[in-house]
């Protein structure tokens, strides 16, 4: 490659100038211009700002800078005082400051991936772990929106699910807590989802608080039940109490709360002390992924009303207390949210009957 023409040594005589600025311009046609990467030119101020502060972020940096600072001045002084000893001891001191500032930037910009070989290395390793990182996130709100589409579609399952079945025409479709959902949202594919909530969690599309669920009572339109997705990742009371200002706001005693990982203590005692004027439900993302209703070992669930838990009581010449139990805590009491005292039939399959029915008291 051709080297650049020296400038001229005065540059008062026009002639020579003149002649400088042909040859200037006839060199740097002959330099080879170096092609930018678009994608990468975009990243290029964030990339050196970012190396910058992580050089500046050497809590050795301000300390090498004040100290080079503190000599500066004091061999200036001692230069005033004549003191010639003292001068060259503070420059020897203001050397040294300048050192360590220099190799603590060095340390600081290396933690952000600085190399040897140049700062070209630096924006390219830079740009890579940027694109890694946005790959990362895609990937993350991916995931946490097909989480919490499996989540609702299990949710509006809940409401309406058919267990009545009959072999000569379609499944009819029964209630299994009593409330109203629509066809459109129990058969919402994850696409539909995306159109309608957002696909970038990241970026609170959706926002939790989006998601929230409010349906009403198959026979008492007045009754109706909330479902909440804080944004909280552990419950606390704030948030309890925050629930059930919204709830009294809007005369609902009932609620689920789907929660991403736990309640702390004081939250679950508030929710126990709320009882029975708001009943609130609990359940963890992770056990709302799949619809545990519809797994083959688990069998049909039919929840009694008082009239028939009566019937089947004077049937058989019962006490409730007499029946098979099934605890509160059981998953599939809580998938109903069963109440103690209530009655279930569970019809399991049978060789030799066809099917077999028994009957558990909510304990």
């Amino acid at each position: 490659m051709p080297e650049s023409p020296p400038p001229p040594h005065d540059f008062t005589d026009h002639k020579q100038h003149m002649k400088w600025q042909v040859e200037r311009e006839k060199y740097s046609s002959t330099v080879p211009m170096i092609p930018q990467d678009l994608s990468q030119g975009s990243h290029s101020k964030s990339v050196s700002s970012t190396v910058l502060h992580r050089a500046m972020s050497n809590p050795l940096v301000p300390v090498g800078m004040i100290a080079t600072v503190g000599c500066l001045i004091g061999m200036l002084n001692a230069t005033i005082k004549r003191k010639p000893e003292k001068a060259q001891l503070f420059m020897r001191g203001r050397c040294l400051a300048q050192g360590l500032t220099v190799a603590a930037l060095i340390g600081g910009a290396m933690l952000f991936g600085l190399k040897p070989d140049g700062i070209g290395t630096t924006t390219h390793s830079a740009v890579s772990k940027l694109k890694g990182e946005n790959n990362h996130v895609m990937a993350d709100d991916e995931q946490e929106t097909y989480k919490l589409w499996r989540v609702r579609k299990t949710i509006m399952q809940w409401f309406r699910i058919p267990f009545c079945f009959n072999e000569t025409v379609h499944e009819q479709m029964c209630h299994d807590r009593g409330y109203l959902v629509t066809q459109e949202e129990l058969d919402q594919t994850l696409d539909e989802f995306k159109e309608m909530f957002g696909d970038r969690p990241s970026e609170r599309k959706p926002a939790r608080s989006d998601l929230t669920i409010l349906v009403a009572h198959n026979d008492d339109p007045t009754d109706q039940m909330f479902v909440f997705f804080p944004e909280d990742t552990k419950i606390g009371i704030k948030t309890i109490k925050a629930i059930c200002q919204q709830m009294q706001e809007q005369t609902i005693t009932r609620a689920i709360i789907v929660v991403q990982n736990g309640m702390t203590p004081s939250a679950k005692q508030a929710i126990a002390d709320m009882a029975p004027k708001y009943i609130l439900e609990h359940f963890l993302e992770s056990e709302l992924m799949v619809n545990i209703t519809e797994h083959e070992l688990v069998p049909e669930h039919v929840v009694m009303t008082s009239d028939e838990k009566a019937e089947l009581l004077a049937r058989y010449k019962l006490k409730d207390t007499q029946l098979p139990r099934i605890q509160l805590s059981d998953p599939v009491a809580r998938y109903f949210g069963l109440k103690r005292g209530q009655v279930v039939k569970i019809v399991r399959p049978s060789e030799t009957a066809g099917r077999y029915i028994t009957y558990r008291l909510v304990v």
